[in-house]
């Protein structure tokens, strides 16, 4: 997908991480997705938000991925993510054939579809709709039973992406 970019008061081109467009009520909403249409006629995505990070696989028993409060893996390089969240674990158990993605520091609930899906070395995606969703405290879990993003041993690095 093609960068978006603007042009702040300096003239300076900027990556946009974040577009806001006015819905028909006249209220500023943050804009999840822009498409535009191209002389052929053919619609366009020019624009899509994403959180995205690097992980180094650490292991802990039938843990294998990250996850900070389990104090295995290492996480490196998150861009997009929201101001007073963090990634708490991105993690299979093999155990359970479960993934799970856990983010805190919610204020209020922000419900399951807070992102579309998450992909890991651009190959393993995996979508918000399919996981079962809770919440509690500030706590956001994502879980997929029956699947595993696949980690592989531990030192072994991955690239994630999570499309807003």
């Amino acid at each position: 997908m093609p960068n978006t970019y603007t042009i702040d008061s300096g003239n300076v081109a900027r990556k946009a991480h974040t577009v806001w467009a006015i819905d028909s009520g006249g209220v500023a909403r943050k804009a999840k997705k822009i498409w535009v249409i191209d002389s052929g006629g053919v619609a366009r995505l020019v624009f899509q938000p994403q959180i995205t990070f690097g992980i180094v696989t650490g292991s802990t028993g039938s843990f294998h991925g990250y996850s900070l409060s389990g104090s295995f893996g290492t996480i490196n390089s998150v861009n997009g993510l929201d101001a007073g969240l963090t990634i708490d674990s991105w993690e299979d158990n093999t155990s359970t054939t479960k993934t799970t993605l856990i983010v805190v520091g919610f204020a209020v609930n922000p419900g399951s579809s807070f992102f579309i899906d998450i992909t890991m070395d651009g190959i393993n995606t995996l979508t918000s709709a399919s996981a079962t969703y809770s919440y509690a405290s500030g706590t956001a879990q994502w879980v997929w039973s029956g699947v595993l993003a696949s980690f592989g041993s531990s030192g072994t690095s991955h690239s994630i992406v999570i499309n807003r």
